[in-house]
């Protein structure tokens, strides 16, 4: 599967972001599957002068940075482009890019306005930057820079960002297919069943199914898994369940026999087994543990 660091790496992507720019004056970043890193795609592209003015505010980042973690985050879930107001008032837009069916990445772009602004407007910029507790010749110069944001009307967002999300999508499906050709066919079919263990690990699922998922037969899976990656199927499933099991332990106070269920283990005396033997003590020693390492408020 191509990974957000190979669809940033492509060169194609950075020429075609740059006359992006130069067309429509706006800055498209890449952000991870879960919306949390990124990476400004183009460099060389001057960025909105309100936007970094917001951003230099005592606590103006982390509010950008939450704003566009979130909308990316709700984007993936949908799988569909999503365009929103951030907290300063700037229309975003934020676009999954899928390869076979799985979010790999998100396009992040915008810091525009709908239209040119107003008197009203100044009023409503003012509202929404209380929190930075400017007087008026700090809101002058926000107004100003605020002034200065790319218009583009809302029927021209619409179809540029139909032209992004094709070009993105197309791209990184291209790519990715071009990566298969050029991998291993037994690296393939490995990848094949862990991304089907990934997407399965909490429910009840044989080594066929794994099989099936991966082309290939029980036997050739269990071979080659074993040869590249030095441990069983089984083993690979347990290591998902357990991973995921710590999480709900250190930030839940689900009872055990839930987390065991959650996890894909119809039986908790099954995964008590298994995590004592991953973990070296019980499920219920490591939460005590874990949680002691944790301020109280950080749990759920």
């Amino acid at each position: 599967m191509i990974t957000w660091e190979q669809i940033a790496d492509l060169p194609v992507f950075a020429k075609f972001y740059r006359l992006a720019y130069r067309l429509f004056r706006i800055q498209v970043v890449l952000r991870t599957p879960d919306g949390v890193g990124s990476r400004l795609i183009g460099r060389g592209c001057k960025s909105n002068a309100f936007c970094m003015a917001i951003w230099r505010q005592p606590g103006g980042s982390p509010r950008c940075t939450q704003c566009d973690g979130d909308n990316a985050k709700l984007a993936g879930r949908s799988r569909r482009l999503r365009r929103y107001r951030c907290h300063a008032g700037m229309t975003e837009f934020v676009i999954p890019v899928i390869v076979d069916g799985q979010v790999v990445a998100h396009l992040q772009c915008g810091q525009i306005l709908d239209r040119t602004p107003s008197v009203r407007d100044r009023e409503a910029l003012r509202r929404r930057l209380g929190w930075t507790k400017c007087g008026e010749g700090k809101l002058t110069a926000f107004w100003k820079a605020y002034q200065k944001s790319p218009v583009i009307r809302p029927a021209v967002q619409k179809d540029l960002m139909a032209m992004l999300e094709l070009f993105a999508n197309h791209t990184a499906v291209t790519h990715a297919r071009v990566l298969m050709l050029e991998e291993d066919p037994r690296d393939r079919m490995v990848s094949k069943a862990m991304e089907f263990l990934k997407a399965h690990f909490r429910q009840e699922v044989g080594v066929g199914e794994i099989a099936a998922a991966a082309c290939t037969s029980v036997r050739s899976l269990a071979r080659v898994v074993q040869a590249r990656t030095g441990a069983c199927i089984r083993e690979h499933l347990h290591r998902l369940r357990i991973d995921h099991a710590c999480g709900q332990l250190r930030e839940t106070d689900a009872k055990i026999v839930d987390v065991a269920m959650e996890c894909g283990y119809g039986c908790v005396q099954r995964f008590n087994i298994v995590f004592r033997k991953r973990m070296g003590m019980s499920p219920r020693r490591w939460r005590q543990q874990a949680q002691q390492e944790l301020p109280r408020t950080s749990r759920l």
